[in-house]
């Protein structure tokens, strides 16, 4: 049988976000990527915590995160993007 992960997640939306993370009831370590693209987010910064997370991330956990970078919602309010892409390629 599978254990079953389980998180809890907390978010500010001023701030910070925090995650608790179970595997099978036991509490684990886990790694959190935020993507967020709401009101007040900056291109440069963007690209700098995109680059940032693709980096750390496992394969499986990379691949995951560029399918949610390319285009995410709220992209409409990141400021100074222009027409460059979601993800470098």
């Amino acid at each position: 049988m599978t254990p079953e992960l389980e998180l809890i997640i907390v978010r500010d939306p001023d701030g910070y976000t925090h995650v608790d993370a179970f595997l099978g009831g036991e509490p684990i370590d886990a790694t959190e990527y935020v993507i967020d693209a709401g009101a007040g987010a900056d291109w440069e910064g963007w690209k700098e915590t995109r680059d940032e997370n693709l980096a750390a991330a496992s394969p499986a956990a990379r691949a995951a995160l560029l399918g949610h970078y390319d285009d995410p919602p709220g992209g409409k309010y990141v400021e100074g993007r222009d027409d460059e892409p979601w993800i470098d390629q």
